[in-house]
């Protein structure tokens, strides 16, 4: 028996940040409850039979199911400040994503989002006739008063004046030159990727013109990808969007470990 449903669906934006927000759930609080519900009973079982000579075994669950329960919920505390870290990451490849879709598309750009790799995930690349992009978006909670930017010097982001900052550049190299070793083997032909690390809703202060890395907004990001000087033709856009699209299905079904 087979599927009868032959083009099987890429990933959306976010659908990484959607799973490990999943694991954690899993992982880290329904276990604890279990382990905690656990002692609880056993407390409860053994206060039963408190009528028994010389048992102590009742005070012994009662003390260890309070213990667990105050880790309980230092535990979950922890879990839901790691949730809206990872809740806010997804609402912005989201709102990200459908923006490209939105402003690209008409364009003659193919859109496709969440590459997964070994141990991070590309969340959007760009293909179209200026070129092709990975984009890796960062989701930072803005001051409410006064006017915070973003700078960059062509290595380095300061963020509100705090930082400096390298790994997220180094991050959107990485992801850049991973998207470029894929279709190499994927397609026998080397094409430049432009990596790309995009602050939503952010004032990003103008960048150096020979950086490697743009360093943008959500808005200036479209005009910088429009104009960039790389030149594909359509026969190269499909060719890439094929084996990025045949890539991300086929890592998408494959079975859990």
């Amino acid at each position: 028996m087979k599927s009868p449903i032959k083009n099987l669906p890429v990933r959306v934006p976010g659908q990484s940040i959607a799973k490990r927000m999943d694991d954690l759930l899993e992982g880290k609080v329904i276990e604890s409850f279990l382990v905690v519900a656990m002692l609880w009973a056993g407390a409860f079982s053994t206060w039963l039979s408190v009528l028994i000579p010389k048992s102590h075994a009742h005070w012994l669950y009662s003390i260890a199911a309070v213990v667990a329960t105050v880790w309980l919920l230092v535990r979950i505390r922890k879990v839901k400040k790691e949730l809206k870290a990872l809740r806010a990451g997804r609402i912005g490849e989201l709102v990200v994503g459908q923006f490209l879709e939105e402003q690209l598309r008409p364009h003659g750009f193919q859109v496709l989002h969440d590459l997964p790799a070994e141990g991070f995930n590309v969340d959007h690349v760009v293909i179209g006739p200026s070129g092709v992009f990975s984009i890796e978006t960062k989701t930072y909670s803005k001051p409410a008063k006064g006017n915070p930017s973003i700078k960059y010097d062509g290595e380095q982001i300061m963020v509100e004046g705090k930082g400096p900052y390298r790994d997220p550049v180094v991050q959107a190299k990485a992801e850049a030159s991973w998207v470029s070793e894929l279709l190499v083997s994927s397609t026998g032909r080397k094409f430049p990727v432009k990596p790309v690390l995009l602050f939503p809703g952010w004032f990003v202060e103008k960048i150096p013109s020979d950086c490697v890395v743009w360093v943008l907004n959500d808005k200036a990001a479209i005009t910088f990808i429009k104009n960039a000087r790389e030149h594909l033709s359509l026969e190269d856009i499909s060719l890439i969007t094929f084996h990025l699209k045949r890539y991300v299905i086929s890592e998408s079904n494959k079975p859990a470990v």
